[in-house]
């Protein structure tokens, strides 16, 4: 396989690993908030209100040591490059010297002026194990305003979070009166990156007007993105509903969208809207735009249920992001009763919906809450997906992609070719100073090809510091090219050693896994799906094997946490 080079550039609209991000964890702390904890007390005080996203109720600290928990078994499934935001509020007063009464915001003779600054840190944990700090963190705005932590950067989270079942972040600050001082906390985000990159659906490039529920339908020619066939499916739900628009349009933020309006519609009655993909995706993301209420005309209700197979996979309030216009409550996103009706240009009806897991299937379910049946719209905006070992379309290159990143302690590298010639294998090399390279492994290759193909390889043994990798790709006469070189990053060294807990296998399963236990000890093993739900348990596991049966579990990813009272260990497995 001769010419042996990187693509640099997309062609005829194929995206390859797009670095777009979705959203594992979002908390507004508005309505019923769960597995949160710590002494910040939660407010819906309205001069602290913030329009920045989402206003409304946010967490405030008032003691002179607070913190606060958020215990929630975030997922990270299937996600690289974790970073972490919030928006926080600080306050600043003047005090009298001798200590007899204050005044806000203003000076005067005798005071002197204390402000809020002390640093906040951030903390995690995995599985319920001891937390590790991240870092501290100082005034985001002025004082009386709310701004982003960190000057609006998103923080990245050490790799050790990526790909993980249960994760959980600790705040910890502490103010200078408990009477008077003040550190908020809203809208905590939590975003991470599908491993491979993204595949994107965009409506730009379709006609204006035209059906989707028809022509994606079309056998011979459905939509299509990197090897996955979207479908769209419209149907009445209930009687007297007139559908006005279904169809890609510009009503909404001037830009092509899927647009749906409708009149007619009451609190049970309604349009339902499903996507089918023809594989399981994870990271399923798009927004809606345009959820608002306009009094007496209609007040936007909307159910959204993912599908992974027969499983359902629902739509919580952590994983959408709503705007000022909107809210989640219930199991529904809905107009707030007392927002504003959204400008058509406007975001601030927007709604980003983001399914973690695995899902083949979306159904959407359009209502009015109000009492008046009105002429009501929303739209679909673009959808991206994790691609994960999926082919990209033909390209007019060889090598269209190679990259790495760290999993759970491993190196994994994964490359994707458009076409090949006489290719025999690739040889996978690593080097500790990037001059000197070694063999740590070698995958076939596919011979002669004219379509796409997708390699990986995960080396279990990098070496602590920077690994670099390249690739050596050999033909069957025994000429050989090298590709790029990807640098890796490891803390330690990984792989088992003797202090291992446990091993995993197969790590793609059946029927049935074996938990193969090294400890003395007895052990306590866990077993949960990428939600964080707990489909196995098992107490004093003594050593030797373990062997679950997993037949009747749903196809996906499935984490095994294993611990001894000392150490603590998470592999996985997928059930196919």
């Amino acid at each position: 396989m001769k010419n042996f080079y990187i693509l640099l550039f997309a062609f005829l609209g194929y995206t390859i690993a797009a670095e777009a991000q979705v959203i594992a964890y979002h908390e507004n702390f508005n309505n019923t908030i769960t597995g949160v904890s710590g002494n910040f007390t939660q407010t819906t005080a309205a001069a602290y209100s913030d329009t920045l996203y989402t206003a409304g109720s946010n967490m405030q600290a008032n003691a002179t040591a607070s913190e606060l928990v958020i215990a929630n078994y975030i997922s990270t499934y299937n996600l690289r490059d974790i970073t972490i935001t919030w928006k926080d509020y600080r306050t600043q007063y003047w005090r009298r010297t001798n200590g007899k009464g204050e005044i806000s915001e203003t000076g005067g003779n005798n005071h002197t002026k204390i402000d809020n600054t002390n640093p906040v840190s951030l903390e995690y944990s995995l599985n319920g194990a001891p937390y590790v700090h991240v870092g501290e963190y100082t005034q985001s705005a002025a004082f009386f305003s709310w701004g982003v932590v960190n000057k609006g950067v998103a923080i990245k989270l050490p790799a050790a979070l990526e790909n993980q079942p249960n994760v959980r972040f600790r705040w910890k600050i502490s103010v200078n009166s408990a009477n008077t001082d003040f550190y908020a906390i809203d809208d905590v985000m939590i975003k991470g990156t599908p491993v491979l990159g993204t595949s994107t659906f965009g409506w730009s490039g379709r006609p204006l007007n035209e059906d989707p529920f028809t022509v994606s339908a079309t056998p011979a020619n459905p939509y299509q993105v990197d090897g996955v066939a979207l479908t769209w499916q419209r149907a009445a739900i209930g009687t007297g509903v007139t559908v006005q628009t279904a169809a890609v349009a510009t009503d909404f933020q001037k830009k092509k969208t899927l647009t749906l309006i409708q009149t007619g519609a009451s609190a049970n009655t309604g349009t339902e809207l499903s996507l089918q993909l023809s594989q399981s995706v994870s990271g399923l993301t798009f927004s809606l735009l345009d959820v608002d209420r306009t009094g007496g005309q209609y007040k936007d209700k909307l159910e959204i249920i993912g599908f992974n197979g027969t499983q359902r996979v629902p739509v919580t309030k952590n994983n959408i992001l709503p705007r000022i216009s909107n809210e989640y409550n219930s199991g529904l996103v809905l107009a707030k009763a007392d927002g504003v009706d959204a400008r058509v240009t406007s975001s601030k009806g927007d709604v980003t919906i983001s399914f973690v897991g695995d899902v083949n299937k979306v159904v959407i379910r359009y209502y009015n809450d109000d009492a008046a049946k009105g002429r009501q719209g929303i739209a679909i905006a673009d959808l991206f997906w994790g691609m994960y070992d999926a082919p990209i379309g033909t390209l007019p290159v060889e090598l269209a992609a190679f990259k790495g990143y760290s999993q759970n302690g491993n190196a994994k590298l994964v490359w994707t070719t458009a076409s090949e010639t006489d290719n025999d294998k690739f040889v996978v090399e690593r080097s500790l100073d990037g001059r000197k390279f070694d063999q740590v492994g070698e995958v076939k290759g596919k011979g002669t090809s004219s379509i796409a193909n997708s390699y990986s390889f995960t080396d279990t043994d990098p070496a602590a510091g920077t690994n670099y990798y390249r690739l050596r790709q050999v033909d069957f006469d025994g000429t050989a090219d090298f590709s790029h070189i990807v640098a890796l990053e490891f803390a330690q060294q990984a792989g088992l050693s003797p202090a291992a807990l446990a091993t995993v296998y197969p790590t793609a399963a059946t029927s049935e896994v074996t938990i193969k236990l090294y400890s003395k000890a007895s052990a306590g093993i866990v077993v949960v799906d990428a939600t964080g739900r707990t489909v196995a348990q098992f107490a004093n596991v003594a050593g030797g094997e373990l062997v679950v049966p997993v037949q009747n579990l749903n196809k996906g990813m499935y984490f095994v946490t294993v611990t001894d009272g000392q150490q603590r260990e998470t592999q996985r497995f997928m059930k196919r």
